[in-house]
Formats: C-alpha cells, structure tokens, sequence
C-alpha cells in the first residue's frame, strides 16, 4: 500500500513538475514577446523590434510563397529572437499598412523606451523587405545614431518590379539618417540587392552590409534560419 502511495505520489509530482514548466514557459514568451513594449522597461534589457515583409499582409503565415516554396514563419522568428535573450516586439500588420506611418508608431514605441531610461543602443529595429522599408522610415523619425537597425532584403532593385515606388519612398528620407545600419541580402534575390546606395547617404562609418550565397533569395528571410540570426543577435549585442 504504500508503494502504491510512492508511485502515485511520484506520478503526480511529475505532472506537477511538467505542468510548472509549461507555465513558465508560457509566462516567459508573454513577457518578452508583445506588439508593444512591456509596460515596465528595464534598461538592462536589450529590445527588438522586428517587422515582417508583405507576404504576411496579404496571405499571413500559412500559404506558402509560389516563388520560394516555404511559409512566412513569423511568429517563430520572433520566438527565434526571444529565445536569444531579447525583449522582443512584433505583430502581424494589417494588408495595406502605410509604411512610412506605421515606421512614426514604431519610432514613437522605440522613443518611449529611450524616456523609461533605456539606452539607445540596447534597441534594436529589424526588418524584412517592406518591413526594412519601415525600418528606415522608423529611423528617419527617431533621429538617434545610436539606434540599431536591420534592413534585410529591403533595398529594393531600381529596375526591379518595386524599383519606382523605393525610389520615391527613399526620395522622402532626409540627407543624412542616422543610426547603426546592417544590410544582409541574399544574391539570388529577385527583389532586391545591396544597399551600397541607399547608405550613402546614411553615414558609411555606421553601416555594414553582408551578402549571402545561399540560393533562397528573397525568401530566405521567410524562416529563422541561423545565418541570418547569428549576425543580426551579434549586430544587436553590439558585436
């Protein structure tokens, strides 16, 4: 009898313990993952703002792109980055989002971290394709040099189907925006390419850019794969 009481006991600790685990587990993507920033910031802490391309827009995170074959896995991007030790701060846009007035909302969410006593380079903004259009357009608002930013894939080709309207919308940035800028872009991309351009007119001693040569083109963004995380967490980390 009372081995019996042993097993059961011990058979309920481990739920118990299983249960516990789950909750903190949940606890913890709540905090750091939000469409807004926490309303307690801590200045220890780093942030990450991370904004999606078009495709999530237009069809979400489930159907498959006819060009690159694989879903927009947003939502574990940003699990991706939280899972790196970042406050991470995301939301699916709605189709049609204004670029330039959502980049205002993000600047302003960003400026009101800066006013809770966290420092400028523990922020970082990310984005992919139109989310690296709003990247810029956050950063022309922000003003600060020592905001991080992410642009991926986002410096859309001038003779590109895209190229007219990037032109306009970079016809909109003043003369010098400042900030720490990475580019990273993939060679096969059919959207978009270097920003060598673009960043001149950003301050060349605060941008890096890499170019990978993996094949996914535009769609290598799509999925948390390593080799675009590691640079942007290094970048982020201030590395």
């Amino acid at each position: 009898m009372r081995q019996s009481c042993v097993r059961r006991f011990g058979s309920v600790a481990v739920v118990l313990i299983v249960a516990a685990f789950i909750f903190v587990a949940r606890s913890a993507d709540s905090q750091t993952i939000g469409s807004e920033p926490p309303a307690s910031a801590s200045p220890a802490a780093k942030y990450m703002f991370y904004l999606h391309g078009t495709w999530v827009e237009k069809k979400g995170q489930d159907t498959p792109h006819p060009r690159y074959y694989v879903t927009y896995e947003y939502d574990q991007i940003l699990k991706t980055l939280a899972a790196k030790g970042f406050v991470v701060i995301g939301e699916s846009r709605a189709k049609g989002t204004n670029s330039t007035d959502y980049g205002k909302k993000v600047a302003e969410q960003a400026k009101s971290l800066v006013g809770r006593g966290v420092p400028p380079g523990n922020i970082t903004i990310a984005g992919h394709s139109k989310g690296a259009i709003i990247t810029m357009a956050a950063a022309n608002v922000l003003k600060n040099p020592k905001v991080n930013y992410g642009i991926f894939g986002g410096c859309l080709s001038a003779d590109g189907k895209f190229g007219r309207a990037y032109k306009k919308f970079i016809a909109t940035l003043d003369d010098r925006v400042m900030g720490r800028f990475l580019s990273l872009v993939d060679k096969e991309d059919d959207v978009a390419g270097s920003c060598t351009d673009t960043f001149r007119r950003f301050g060349e001693d605060n941008v890096t850019e890499q170019i990978f040569d993996t094949g996914d083109g535009h769609g290598l963004f799509y999925q948390p794969k390593d080799i675009w995380i590691a640079p942007l967490v290094a970048f982020a980390m201030g590395k």
